[in-house]
């Protein structure tokens, strides 16, 4: 009996064997652009050597040089006040649309919500020209509230599509009870519907607040003033241009600088999020506008890996090897700063330039 369970064990481990070995590239393929991100970071902008050769010292004149020169801290606030603004937006116009699209179910409103995922499928880079038009006779350029309207308008449709589908999980029941006590529709969403939404609010903080913090496209036309920029800008003003020279270190440094915000606030907001993954249905969204632009695609592509490491390793690895928390900080620190890498193009530059 112990004879027969081994070998069905054996065999077992031999079928899995391809779920290791993906996984490992997966992993590999993720984590050489980090690696190699680090490695530039705290070396001197001097040591031309491999990128993917470890010094054997430890430099932070790129670090300090990025911190003394105050530029940091005044793109730190820009980004901090374009992300809070974004995310606010998205948030209460959001869930509210979302309310009333799930709870009256009419060929108007469903019209309405394919009208929302198909704003989801405009290129923000087809409709450039006429918004920095319009954004030149508001008075909008150099302004922060021009980039704060234009990515609230082009997040809104996802993040109502998320409320829409977690407020769909949420009993009727609920809102008839609260009719009968004689709470109007307002009364119902702010005092019933609205504390339930704490997991997706979370989620769409987290995806809208990323989405926010790494933007480069419209906040490079139209913030033009090296004050007005923001840690995206920021990195970009290290790859050079006609009056400045490349430095590469310096963009790593500020990159690893620049992600780390973006961990302590998933690791303050993990448990929300991986609730509202289970209720908001955010995976398929992905990826049904997954080949609308380089944006999406990127963002699509980290959260199925992402996705992949941690979801595979239930069935490869075991369930408590999945949920252990190096594995997780390990996963989460990969995922966000390759997304930050991609946005700001280091990725790309890190393998270009010679790695």
């Amino acid at each position: 009996m112990q004879q027969t369970i081994q070998k069905q064990t054996h065999k077992t481990k031999k079928k899995n064997a391809w779920k290791y070995i993906l996984s490992v590239l997966i992993i590999l393929i993720y984590i050489l652009p980090i690696y190699v991100l680090v490695v530039m970071a705290f070396k001197h902008p001097t040591d031309l050597g491999s990128r993917l050769i470890p010094p054997n010292y430890f430099d932070l004149s790129n670090f300090t040089s990025i911190i003394e020169s105050g530029k940091l801290f005044r793109a730190l606030g820009n980004t901090i006040l374009i992300a809070v603004g974004t995310v606010a937006i998205e948030v209460v116009f959001g869930c509210m649309a979302a309310y009333a699209f799930a709870r009256n179910r009419s060929r108007l409103n469903s019209f309405m919500q394919s009208f929302c995922l198909g704003i989801m499928m405009i290129p923000p880079l087809s409709i450039l020209v006429g918004v920095y038009t319009e954004l030149v006779a508001l008075g909008g350029i150099n302004q922060q509230w021009a980039v704060i309207v234009i990515a609230a308008a082009f997040g809104l449709p996802m993040s109502i599509h998320l409320y829409t589908n977690f407020i769909n999980s949420i009993p009727v029941a609920l809102d008839e009870a609260a009719a009968i006590d004689g709470a109007g529709v307002l009364r119902t969403f702010w005092s019933i519907i609205l504390p339930q939404l704490k997991p997706v609010t979370v989620s769409v903080i987290i995806l809208k607040g990323v989405t926010a913090w790494n933007e480069y496209l419209y906040p490079y036309y139209i913030l033009q003033k090296p004050s007005k920029y923001t840690l995206v800008l920021l990195i970009r003003q290290f790859f050079g241009g006609a009056d400045s020279a490349q430095n590469m270190h310096g963009a790593a440094a500020a990159a690893v600088l620049c992600v780390l915000p973006l961990i302590v606030a998933y690791l303050c907001l993990q448990k929300y999020f991986i609730i509202s993954i289970v209720g908001s249905g955010r995976f398929e969204i992905c990826l049904s506008v997954s080949c609308c632009n380089r944006q999406h695609f990127c963002h699509f592509f980290c959260f199925f890996v992402y996705d992949f490491i941690l979801s595979r390793y239930i069935s490869c690895v075991g369930y408590k090897l999945a949920h252990n928390r190096r594995i997780q900080l390990v996963s989460l620190f990969i995922f966000y700063t390759l997304e930050a890498c991609i946005q700001s193009g280091c990725v790309d530059a890190g393998f270009c330039c010679g790695v």
